[in-house]
């Protein structure tokens, strides 16, 4: 029951991302269902159509996905169609690239945003007779 889980509400087709408890709730889930992009994500409608799908596969996977065609009846038009709900597949990661990660230790005290070799002290400039109370006389 942890994560998110992308759905569209049934009256507006707005799609958002809840938490994947309010599916099975009465009250939150009554008028939301999975997106057909998430249920392709979760495996449950099968492998998405490719170029080398066939008219009535891409057919079968629409209906069985709930996506609507559109009056598409050309084969490149079924699949732009399904691609545009279902998205299509991500990029191949290059692992070599992935690993190449350098790692850079900073000081204790140095701040991210700061360049490496600043100073981490949080001391007055010396000499300026400031304290860290300057400015407080009040109290």
């Amino acid at each position: 029951m942890d994560g998110f889980t992308e759905v569209y509400d049934t009256r507006t087709g707005f799609k958002q991302r809840v938490p994947q408890g309010w599916l099975a709730d009465p009250v939150l889930g009554r008028l939301i269902k999975k997106s057909p992009s998430q249920r392709a994500l979760d495996g449950e409608i099968g492998p998405a159509p490719t170029a080398d799908s066939t008219v009535p596969e891409i057919r079968e996977f629409a209906k069985s996905a709930e996506i609507d065609l559109g009056g598409a009846t050309k084969k490149d038009e079924l699949l732009a169609a399904v691609q545009a709900v279902i998205g299509t597949d991500p990029l191949p990661v290059d692992t070599a690239a992935a690993t190449d990660v350098a790692v850079v230790t900073l000081p204790v005290g140095q701040a991210v945003d700061s360049p490496v070799g600043a100073p981490t002290s949080t001391d007055p400039a010396p000499g300026s007779g400031e304290t860290p109370a300057t400015g407080d006389e009040e109290n």
